[in-house]
């Protein structure tokens, strides 16, 4: 038998006689590869299903172009794949005798190819959809609205285009279509136009004219559809069969649908189209986000950040316990390698049986990570997919298929095999070295130390005997280190990139200029008035509060960027924070003194808005940011300190910004408790006689996003300040009614109340311009970032968890083993008389040291790593606090606390076992 030969059956033989410490290897091997997995196939399988349930909704079409002439198709199909382009037609209206509805006696008449009926969401009911010329499907609300027009009819089309005639003098208007119609003018109407020709009351010098289209056809009825959301006019839908490929009829316009290979595409298409003559254009938004075809390339560097980070992190923590598993193993390695040696292997035979294991390992852990992996995103994504579909309004997925390309089992191998190797290489190099000798001696001599003698206080034997044991196998106590230490920094680091990640994504979305009430949800109803409407609303409320059955009127008043502030009032932070984002847009040499030389208004006026809650919630507001009111200040006021300053909502005309950055402030205004502030509103027409421009504003709290996060959250790039009710309306009165507000009003009401019900119906049946009325539930549903952030969250929690089990297997596998190894010390100490409860003092102490030298290499790893992530996001995105929150470090005490029931759990075995049975028993 060859010494390879020989080398690989001693391995083989070695893993299967260590069983339990192959086992963890391979587990710890076969969650690294399921991780890599969930990195991997988990982005293409969600794109996937998020792309394929958003078809499903809003259709397969990413862009549509209506009204293209044919040498605009035909110079069209020069840089885009015919493949790429379905074709369909309008052909406006035609007569429909058939109708069960005398108010809908129309069928708006389209022809849509083949490619057009798969792209848009067109959904059968019964029937067929169009296979050829002369086929046609109708809306169900043909057959729902009466008629008895059946499967097998044929229908006679001649089309026309629908005008308004206006023979009168008079102007006609139709707000809620915004339509207008000036006197002796016609128009053409709009596809949702409704039919006025049996209204008796419609005045007759307002008619209705029809102009011959030319088209003319007849159709065999095949199949019903469901009716299209734009349906609501007074046509109902008929989509025939247009043929593939060629243009239609000469003179005639079509409309261009495009499903996109490369949707990076769609901005330069539009361009195009636009350059061809195209003056509308629809984008297919939903699908495009599904599909994570964004524009933004912040979003896009967001994600590539995600998947980079992980594989690293993921990558990271599996070679420090492998290293480790190899590493612990060394001891009973070194014994059969030595004697491999003394018969003739070679240093590189030696360190090719490590490989040799390390191989081994792979090849049993990669088909079961990757198998594990995609059951792991199978069921995640089937438990997440709802919150996933809900952010963009889909209301049913389809079948969760998983995609696996070969791509991506390619950077699964790859990247497993690197790590695996890579934590194998130190071990294996140090095996190699080992002379024979010391390997049968199995003892080692502790490095002299060059320092002097020092005469050390001792507190016992046990504890001169833990350190014994640090400085004479000090190897096994590093392991022990790394892997601690490895936990700790994982937990750190994952939690602050993923941290910096949320507030990367939730700072990106997040548009400026908004502000959000975040308990609105606690109430039924919501009114909102703005513009003229708020007088209306005024009275609302105060009715309201008589009102039998209704309860808890909240009403909040906010007037937005009403107030202007001085230079003087605005921070250093402020001013430095602009100056950064401008600095985008100029050049790199642009200096601060640069920005207020060439901004002088903005170093003058900046906008304040502001807003009014009910005197105790205010009182409430002022306790929670550690204020004082004292109720005799004219204009009191609670400043918000925080700010949000980007190129976004800070940019310079007609130029573009190099990078996207974005500066959190935390201090808008440098003004603090007990000072004035002094604000001009309606600077517009302060001239008029009787209007006060300044007012001076008390400061009596001093809040931020945190401690007023139960009442208001505002995302703006301008200073923003909160008042009293009261104060808020001597304001308004001082203004001779000038200051323009907008109102907020939520209520709740006993659905079993007479009174209450009749007055919600009549809020809901309200018609007048500038007032909303809500149901509770759609105010309490969440804004669009954060759901994404929550589900982000949840992702990232999923990955720290399997991370965290990665770093507790190392612990355990570092512990137990050091346990084990010392087996032999421990009979020897038995044998001289050391009692169990010594044993276990000798061995806590010994940890108490571990503990704290994993600390020591830790929290300086991970602060080293979290400044890198932070230096990194700054650079990228711009400044903004990042906060670690509480749990990560609770999850750290928790794991100290878990290793020290384990050693003792431990101990106790080691004191249960019987001393002749250790002395006779023969490690391997």
């Amino acid at each position: 038998m060859t010494n390879h030969k020989l080398i690989h059956m001693v391995t083989r033989r070695y893993l299967l006689k260590n069983r339990k410490r192959s086992l963890v290897s391979l587990i710890g091997i076969v969650l690294m590869t399921l991780l890599m997995t969930c990195v991997f196939v988990g982005k293409d399988t969600l794109i996937t299903h998020l792309t394929r349930s958003g078809e499903s909704e809003y259709g397969k079409w990413d862009l549509v172009g209506y009204d293209l002439s044919e040498q605009g198709y035909r110079k069209l199909l020069e840089t885009i794949s015919s493949q790429e382009i379905a074709l369909s037609t309008d052909n406006y209206y035609s007569d429909f005798t058939e109708t069960g509805n005398p108010n809908r006696p129309f069928i708006s008449v389209r022809r849509y190819s083949q490619s057009a009926f798969d792209w848009h969401r067109i959904r059968l009911v019964t029937g067929h959809l169009p296979e050829k010329e002369g086929e046609v499907v109708l809306s169900q609300a043909v057959l729902d609205e009466g008629s008895k027009v059946a499967i097998g009819d044929e229908l006679s089309v001649s089309t026309y285009r629908r005008y308004l005639d206006n023979k009168g003098s008079t102007e006609l208007v139709f707000p809620f279509i915004n339509l207008t119609l000036p006197a002796m003018t016609k128009t053409e109407l709009p596809r949702h136009f409704a039919y006025f020709g049996n209204d008796s009351s419609f005045p007759k010098e307002y008619s209705e004219v029809h102009e011959e289209t030319g088209f003319e056809s007849r159709y065999r009825v095949v199949g019903f559809i469901e009716p299209p959301s734009e349906e609501i006019g007074a046509a109902y839908t008929a989509l025939a069969f247009l043929g593939e490929g060629s243009f239609p009829t000469k003179d005639v316009e079509v409309n261009v649908s495009f499903n996109l290979e490369d949707t990076s595409q769609v901005a330069s298409l539009r361009e195009r189209l636009g350059e061809l003559g195209v003056k509308t254009v629809e984008t297919n938004n939903n699908v495009l986000a599904l599909k994570g075809a964004s524009t933004d390339t912040t979003i896009n560097g967001i994600v590539i950040f995600a998947q980079l980070f992980f594989t690293l992190l993921i990558s990271g923590v599996s070679i420090v316990l492998i290293y480790n598993l190899f590493n612990l193993s060394y001891d009973e390695r070194l014994r059969y390698l030595s004697l491999l040696t003394s018969v003739g292997a070679t240093r590189k035979q030696r360190r090719a049986s490590v490989y040799y294991e390390a191989f081994l390992l792979v090849l049993l852990a990669l088909p079961l990570g990757i198998i594990l992996g995609l059951g792991v995103i199978y069921f995640a994504l089937k438990v997440i997919s709802p919150s996933l579909l809900s952010l963009f309004a889909v209301k049913k997925g389809v079948t969760l298929l998983l995609v696996v390309t070969w791509q991506s089992l390619i950077w699964i191998i790859v990247a497993t095999a690197i790590t695996v190797f890579v934590a194998a290489y130190l071990p294996a190099r140090k095996m190699a070295k080992q002379v024979p000798l010391e390997g049968l001696r199995s003892t080692f001599s502790p490095k002299k130390s060059r320092k002097k003698k020092q005469v050390r206080r001792l507190s016992g034997a046990e504890t001169l005997l833990a350190r014994g044991f640090l400085r004479y196998q000090n190897h096994q106590g590093k392991s022990i280190v790394r892997a601690l230490a490895a936990f700790v920094a994982i937990l750190l680091i994952t939690g602050y990139g993923a941290q910096a990640m949320l507030s990367a994504v939730d700072y990106k979305l997040v548009q400026s200029s908004t502000f959000d009430f975040p308990n609105r949800g606690d109430w039924d109803y919501h009114l909102m008035g703005h513009g003229d409407g708020v007088a209306l609303s005024n009275q609302i409320a105060k009715e309201l509060v008589q009102t039998e059955g209704v309860s808890n009127v909240d009403v909040v008043n906010y007037s937005m960027f009403s107030g202007q502030l001085q230079a003087e009032d605005m921070s250093d932070d402020y001013h430095r924070a602009v100056y950064n984002v401008l600095r985008e847009f100029y050049d790199e040499n642009w200096t601060y003194d640069d920005y207020w030389k060439q901004y002088p208004d903005k170093a003058r006026q900046y906008f304040l808005s502001l807003v009014s809650f009910d005197d105790k919630v205010f009182e409430e507001m002022v306790k929670a940011v550690g204020g004082k009111w004292d109720k005799s200040e004219n204009y009191p006021i609670i400043l918000y300190q925080n700010g949000e300053i980007s190129t976004t909502n800070n940019n310079v005309w007609q130029k573009e910004a190099r990078h996207y950055r974005f500066f959190e402030i935390e201090q808008m205004v440098k003004k603090t408790l007990g000072q004035e502030l002094t604000a001009s509103f309606l600077m517009d027409v302060i001239e008029e006689k009787g209007i006060r421009g300044e007012f001076q504003l008390t400061v009596v709290g001093l809040g931020n996003k945190d401690s007023l996060s139960s009442w208001i959250s505002v995302h703006d790039s301008q200073p923003w300040v909160i008042m009293p009710q009261s104060a808020f309306e001597k304001l308004y009165q001082a203004t001779n009614n000038h200051l323009y507000y907008e109102q907020s009003i939520s209520f709740n009401a006993d659905k079993t109340n007479r009174v209450a019900k009749s007055r919600v119906k009549q809020l809901k049946m309200l018609t007048v311009e500038g007032i909303q009325f809500l149901e509770g539930d759609l105010v309490a549903v969440k804004n669009y970032v954060s759901n994404l952030t929550t589900v982000i969250r949840i992702v990232m929690i999923s990955f720290v968890l399997l991370t965290s089990l990665i770093c507790l297997l190392n612990v355990y596998n570092a512990v137990a083993g050091l346990m084990v190894t010392r087996r032999q010390n421990f009979v020897i100490l038995r044998s001289l008389g050391m009692t169990s409860q010594q044993l276990a003092t000798m061995i806590r102490r010994e940890f108490y040291v571990l503990f704290a030298k994993s600390l020591l290499v830790g929290l300086p790893l991970s602060g080293l790593a979290c400044w890198l992530i932070n230096w990194g996001v700054v650079q990228r995105f711009g400044y903004f606090k990042v906060i670690l929150p509480v749990y990560f470090w609770l999850s750290i005490l928790i794991c100290y606390a878990l290793v020290l029931l384990l050693v003792q759990l431990l101990i106790v075995r080691e004191n249960k076992r019987s001393l002749i049975d250790d002395i006779r028993r023969e490690t391997v």
